[in-house]
C-alpha cells in the first residue's frame, strides 16, 4: 500500500480509512476526496509535492497549488476534491470515506482505539450532515460495533441491545438511567462545578429530602408552636417553614406505613419542645411500643421516663401516674373556679407544665392483649380530658383501622406520611388529598387544603448511623445545659434486689428499725419503727419463703444499735438454727411441757418495767393453742408492745390468715404492721378486692403489706446482712 493508499475494510459500504500520524514537522496536510483516499503532507523538510497533475507547494507560509494561493477547507481544483488542513487544525489521524462521497473526520487518537464523547463528522459538499455516536465508526483493526441503539424524539441515542454485555434471564433493567438522564446528571455535574449563573425558573424545584430542623431558641415564656417540616405550596409557587402548634393541634395522630419516618418525626417534635422549652414548662413521657425509635430520646431533661410494652409494670405506674395528673388538676382547677390551664395560670399566678405523651407504634398493642382494655381507657381519658388540663397525647400508627374510632373521634389533628393503602390517605385527607410519594418523611397535611410536606429531621445526618450520633449529642448537650429541677422518674424496684443494692438506698439507719425492704409502687424504703407501742407481724405462705426472707429479719433483731435483750419462742420449732443469735431461747418442747410457766412469764413481761426487750413469737398459731388463751388475753398479748418492749409475731399465713374471725381478724385489727405472703385469694387479711386484684401472682420474694389499715405490697431482699 502507497503512502497515499488507504486500508480498506469490507463491510455493508466500502470505508477508506487512513490512519498514519502526521510528521511532527508539519506545516499543510491535503487530502484528496475521490474513490481513493490520498495524502500529501507539506513539511519543512519538504515544502512541495506534485500530485494529480498539480504542483503543491508552501510560500511565506500559504500554500499555493499551481502558483495559485489557496485557502484551508475543501477546495475543488481541475475536477477534484481537496481538502486542505493547516498544521494546527491537522491532527486528524483517520478518516472514513463510504461509496455515498460521505466523509466522517476524527479528532481522536489512532484507529483502534476508542475514546468516548469524541464526535465524528460527516461532511458532504463543505457543509456538516449529522453528528454521529462512536459506536457507527469501523476501525482498521476489523472490530465491528454490534451494539443497537434505538433514537428518541429528541435525536437522543438510547442502547437497546450490548452484545458484550453479560444477558440474566428475568434482570430487571429499569431502573438503569437512559442517556438523556446521563446527560442531564453530567450537565448538571458540570454547571455545580462553574461559576454560571442560574437562570430563574418559572416553578419551583421539588421538596428535598433529608432537611434537618431549623435551630429553635430557648425563650423566656413557653411555646408549642415548633417547626416540623417544609411545605411546597405551588399556587403560591412557595416552600415555606410549617410550625405545628400543639396548643393549636390538640391530640395527634401520625399515621405511616413502616419505614417512612413516623418515629423520626416524633424524635423531631421531641427535641424542638425541648429546645424551645425548659423542664418546667414542658414534660415528656415516652411510651415506645416500637422498636425503640424513642430510647436516643430517654436522656432529655425533659423526660420522666421511657417505658415499652415489655415494662408492664412500668407502663401501669405511668398510665397511673398521668392519670393522677388529671385527677390532681381536677381537683385545682374545680378549688380554683376555672376550666382550663390557661384561665388557672391566669387567675392564680401559678404555673404547671405542659404534659406532653409521646406513644410510638400505637398498633404494637395487638387485640389479643390482655392489658389492652385498660391502656385504651387511661389514653381515651387524657384525649378527652387532657387538652384542657395541658396534657396531651401525641401517637403513630401504621394504618388508620389500628386506632379505635372513639379514640380517632377526639383526635382533631392528622398528619399522614406514606401509607400502603391509598385509600386511607383518601379516608383523612378527602378526594383532594395529594399524590404519594414513597419517600421518608415525606407526608400532608390538612391547611385550607392537603399540602405536601418534608417533615425535619431532629438533627443533620447523611446515613442512620451519624443522625443517631448527632441525635444522642444534641440530646447530651441539652442535658448537661440544664441543671434545675426535672420531671420525677417512674419510681421501679430493681429488678434483682440483693441485700446489697438495698442498702444503697439507705441513706442513714435509724436506732431500733427494722428494715423490710422496697414499697413495690414508690420504690421507697419499708421499715418498721420497734418500741412506738405497736406489734409487727411476718406470715409466710411456706417454709422455703420464710428460709429466704426470714433471716435477714431476725439478724437486724439480733444486732440492734443499742442494748436490747432478745427473746425468741419457737412454739413452731423451725427457727432452732437462730437460738445462739438470741439471749433467751425456748424451744416447742418448753413451749409443750411450761405452758403455763411460759404463760406467767409473758404476764411479767407485760406488767414490768424491764431493760429494752424484743420478744419474737414464731408460731402464734401454736403458741395461742398451747397456752389456751383467751381472747382477752391474745388481745393483751397483742397490744403489748411498749416503748420497754417489742412483740414480733411469725407464722404460716395458712394458720393464722384464713379464717373468718377468729385469730385473723384480731391480727388484723390490732397488729398495726405486717406483711404476708401467698394467694390473695386464699387469705381472709383483706377483703373486697377486684377480681383483678385477686388474680395477681407475687413471686416469693414479694409480700402483701397492711399498715394502718393501707394495703400494699414490698420486695424482700434475698439474702442476708454480711
Amino acid at each position: 500500500m502507497g503512502i497515499f493508499e488507504a486500508n480498506e475494510i469490507e463491510t455493508g459500504d466500502r470505508f477508506l480509512i487512513d490512519n498514519r500520524l502526521n510528521p511532527s514537522d508539519l506545516i499543510f496536510v491535503v487530502y484528496s476526496l475521490g474513490d481513493r483516499l490520498k495524502k500529501i503532507s507539506l513539511t519543512q523538510t519538504s515544502p512541495s509535492a506534485k500530485c494529480l497533475g498539480s504542483l503543491f507547494g508552501v510560500v511565506n507560509n500559504k500554500l499555493h497549488i499551481d502558483g495559485w494561493s489557496t485557502e484551508l477547507g475543501c477546495q475543488e481544483i481541475k475536477g477534484t476534491r481537496f481538502l486542505i488542513l493547516s498544521r494546527d487544525n491537522a491532527r486528524t489521524y483517520f478518516f472514513i470515506f463510504n461509496t455515498y462521497k460521505k466523509l466522517v473526520i476524527s479528532s481522536d487518537e489512532f484507529a483502534g482505539i476508542k475514546s468516548p464523547g469524541k464526535t465524528r463528522l460527516i461532511l458532504d459538499q463543505d457543509r456538516l450532515i449529522v453528528d454521529i455516536k462512536e459506536a457507527d465508526v469501523y476501525y482498521n483493526d476489523q472490530k465491528v460495533d454490534e451494539r443497537i441503539f434505538s433514537i428518541n424524539a429528541l435525536g437522543q441515542y438510547e442502547l437497546m441491545y450490548d452484545p458484550t454485555e453479560e444477558v440474566v434471564q428475568g434482570k430487571d433493567t429499569s431502573d438503569l438511567p437512559s442517556q438523556l438522564d446521563a446527560v442531564i446528571t453530567e450537565i448538571t455535574h458540570i454547571f455545580e462545578g462553574a461559576s454560571y449563573t442560574r437562570p430563574d425558573q418559572p416553578w419551583l424545584p421539588n421538596l428535598a429530602e433529608n432537611i434537618p430542623t431549623p435551630q429553635v431558641k430557648l425563650g423566656t415564656k413557653p411555646t408549642l408552636s415548633v417547626p416540623l417540616g417544609l411545605l411546597d405550596i405551588p399556587s403560591d409557587q412557595a416552600q415555606v417553614n410549617y410550625d405545628f402548634d400543639l396548643l393549636k393541634q390538640g391530640n395527634t395522630v401520625i399515621l405511616a406505613s413502616s419505614g417512612y419516618g413516623k418515629s423520626t418525626l416524633l424524635q423531631t417534635l421531641s427535641l424542638n419542645l425541648a429546645g424551645a422549652n425548659t423542664p418546667e414548662q414542658v414534660q415528656l413521657n415516652l411510651l415506645d411500643f416500637g422498636n425503640n425509635g424513642l430510647l436516643p430520646l430517654k436522656d432529655l431533661p425533659h423526660v420522666a421516663d421511657i417505658v415499652t410494652l415489655e415494662e408492664t409494670e412500668k407502663m401501669q405506674k405511668m398510665l397511673a401516674g398521668i392519670v393522677a395528673t388529671l385527677a390532681s388538676r381536677k381537683r385545682a382547677f374545680k378549688t380554683a373556679g376555672v376550666a382550663s390551664l390557661e384561665q388557672y395560670e391566669s387567675k392564680t399566678q401559678l404555673s404547671l407544665p405542659i404534659i406532653v405523651n409521646l406513644l410510638d407504634n400505637y398498633d404494637g398493642l395487638s387485640l389479643e392483649d390482655s392489658r389492652k382494655q385498660q391502656i385504651d381507657n387511661s389514653l381515651l381519658q387524657v384525649l378527652r380530658e387532657g387538652p384542657s388540663m395541658g396534657v396531651y397525647l401525641v401517637l403513630t400508627a401504621s394504618r388508620l383501622g389500628a386506632v379505635r374510632a372513639n379514640m380517632m373521634s377526639a383526635i382533631p389533628t392528622k398528619l399522614v406520611l406514606y401509607l400502603n393503602d391509598a385509600g386511607e390517605v383518601t379516608t383523612i385527607m378527602g378526594r383532594a388529598s395529594v399524590q404519594q410519594e414513597a419517600k421518608a418523611g415525606r407526608g400532608q397535611v390538612m391547611l385550607d387544603v392537603p399540602r405536601a410536606i418534608q417533615f425535619y429531621l431532629p438533627v443533620a445526618g447523611e446515613t442512620s448511623t451519624t443522625l443517631l450520633e448527632n441525635l444522642e449529642q444534641a440530646v447530651a448537650q441539652l442535658d448537661q445545659n440544664w441543671t434545675g429541677t426535672r420531671p420525677a422518674k417512674i419510681p421501679m424496684v430493681p429488678e434483682e434486689l440483693t441485700g446489697e443494692v438495698f442498702e444503697t438506698f439507705i441513706p442513714v439507719k435509724e436506732a431500733n428499725t427494722l428494715y423490710l425492704g422496697l414499697d413495690k409502687i414508690s420504690a421507697e424504703i419499708t421499715s418498721f419503727s420497734m418500741f412506738k407501742g405497736n406489734a409487727f407481724g411476718l406470715f409466710m405462705e411456706t417454709n422455703k419463703q420464710a428460709n429466704l426472707i426470714l433471716p435477714r429479719i431476725l439478724q437486724q433483731v439480733t444486732r440492734l444499735s443499742i442494748a436490747v435483750d432478745t427473746v425468741l419462742i419457737d412454739a413452731s420449732g423451725n427457727l432452732k438454727a437462730n437460738q445462739t443469735d438470741f439471749n433467751v431461747y425456748i424451744d416447742a418442747s418448753e413451749v409443750n411441757n411450761k405452758s403455763i410457766d411460759l404463760k406467767v412469764s409473758i404476764g411479767v413481761l407485760l406488767s414490768e418495767k424491764l431493760t429494752p426487750t424484743v420478744v419474737v413469737f414464731n408460731g402464734l398459731g401454736e403458741l395461742n393453742g398451747k397456752l389456751v388463751l383467751t381472747k382477752e388475753e391474745l388481745l393483751i398479748l397483742l397490744n403489748g408492745s411498749n416503748e420497754q418492749l417489742q412483740f414480733i409475731f411469725i407464722d404460716s399465713v395458712e394458720k393464722v390468715g384464713n379464717s373468718f374471725g377468729g385469730i385473723t381478724t384480731l391480727i388484723k385489727e390490732n397488729i398495726y404492721h405486717f406483711l404476708f405472703g401467698g394467694d390473695l385469694r386464699k387469705q381472709r387479711f383483706i377483703e373486697n378486692l377486684s377480681l383483678d386484684e385477686t388474680k395477681i401472682v407475687l413471686p416469693r420474694y414479694v409480700l402483701h403489706q397492711y399498715k394502718d389499715e393501707t394495703f400494699g405490697t414490698v420486695n424482700i431482699p434475698m439474702e442476708q446482712i454480711k
